[in-house]
């Protein structure tokens, strides 16, 4: 169709790759976007989704990673890309990088509850849940129905304190946390 008449435009084969993976043929929807990719455009959703296929589908989380990174890169104020690389960092246990997408967000990522959700996360994978506890205490989250992810991570907290305190020999603290 299309592309016999136009080979050159990233956005014909973008949507291709949109309708595929739509119809559940992900893996030709993948190629599609990768030949999107081929052009170079600035476009985050393209990187987005071609991430989405690598973490989702091929579980190849250091390919994701590169393709959320540079959704990023594409559009910085979008804390959706910021909350998604995180959980793909968090993944493959690379904290450093972590810490590092969090101080150069923007202000109005690092205000965000879904990001200021995952940074508590962070503090309970890294082993300093009183950190995690003082995010969660301290900040608003909008819960819509059937979300608990917030009490998810206070909970997990809670749990991680509590062991922590009963390793030193500190009963009454753990079991206050219990």
């Amino acid at each position: 169709g299309l592309l016999k008449y136009n080979d050159t435009d990233w956005k014909a084969y973008y949507y291709l790759g949109n309708l595929l993976t739509a119809k559940l043929r992900w893996e030709e929807g993948h190629e599609f976007f990768k030949k999107a990719a081929d052009f170079a455009p600035g476009f985050a959703v393209l990187y987005r989704n071609l991430g989405e296929i690598y973490w989702i589908k091929l579980k190849d989380h250091k390919k994701a990673e590169e393709m959320y990174k540079k959704a990023v890169s594409l559009s910085p104020e979008d804390y959706r890309l910021y909350v998604a690389l995180d959980e793909l960092y968090a993944i493959n246990k690379d904290h450093s990088k972590r810490i590092s997408l969090y101080d150069h967000a923007p202000q109005n990522v690092k205000k965000n509850f879904n990001y200021v959700l995952k940074r508590a996360q962070f503090y309970v994978d890294t082993g300093q849940p009183t950190k995690a506890l003082e995010i969660l205490k301290n900040h608003s989250f909008l819960p819509w129905e059937g979300w608990t992810g917030a009490r998810e991570v206070f909970v997990l907290a809670l749990l991680n304190r509590a062991l922590s305190s009963l390793n030193e020999g500190k009963y009454r603290k753990a079991l206050d946390d219990l």
